[in-house]
């Protein structure tokens, strides 16, 4: 549909007008942007990130760990103390790279960096969920999807704050990605491989029977 053509069309009513060419306009906002291109700019906030007091960690998540082709938005989980999280939310929205903020809560922010309009998005936790959350917020989600009706089967919860007992809401793993895996019995999975495939089936820790002694 050409710009205006629409205009000259009998029975359309100018609002049904608009929405029709909002349809057929570009989304910049959901432009995807090439790995090389979004790689250098996560790397720069990332490191304004861990320049800021109280952040004890902080990594890049998303499609840029998986090292995807192309990403939409760039994905940082930080590790700090509750107390600590208001702070280094108001601090990250601070950076000279942020032209617009989005969203600011009490553990996560959406900002617009002023770099091709690409979006940032982080969350901070605390050291029992780091693992959690950044296995979360790394997909992919077909990935995530089956280790989570895993946890299901088995009686458990899985969400970005950890694996818990349904029945007692104790957490039983959470700190660490690695430790995640293990409690369902796989090896670690990196994530460029968290296809949502077979992976999980090919990293099953296959259990050794036991040797048994002959004299």
């Amino acid at each position: 549909i050409g710009q205006g053509r629409l205009h000259t069309i009998n029975g359309f009513a100018a609002r049904t007008i608009e929405k029709l060419e909002a349809l057929v306009k570009p989304d910049k906002e959901k432009k995807r942007i090439p790995l090389k291109e979004a790689l250098p700019v996560a790397r720069e906030i990332l490191k304004g990130i861990k320049k800021i007091p109280l952040v004890e960690k902080a990594e890049i998540a998303g499609s840029i760990r998986r090292k995807k082709e192309t990403i939409g938005d760039i994905d940082i989980v930080v590790l700090a103390t509750k107390r600590n999280h208001r702070r280094i939310i108001k601090e990250f929205t601070r950076l000279p790279q942020v032209e617009k903020i989005l969203a600011a809560g009490e553990t996560k922010a959406s900002v617009l960096l002023s770099t091709r309009q690409m979006q940032v998005d982080i969350r901070v936790v605390e050291a029992a969920a780091y693992g959690s959350a950044l296995f979360y917020f790394t997909g992919s989600k077909e990935h995530n999807i089956k280790l989570r009706l895993l946890a299901k089967q088995r009686g458990w919860k899985m969400n970005e704050y950890g694996v818990f007992e349904n029945k007692t809401g104790k957490r039983l793993a959470g700190e660490t990605e690695k430790g995640i895996y293990a409690l369902f019995g796989y090896r670690y999975i990196p994530p460029e491989k968290r296809l949502g495939g077979n992976e999980l089936e090919n990293a099953l820790v296959k259990k050794r029977k036991p040797m048994v002694l002959r004299f």
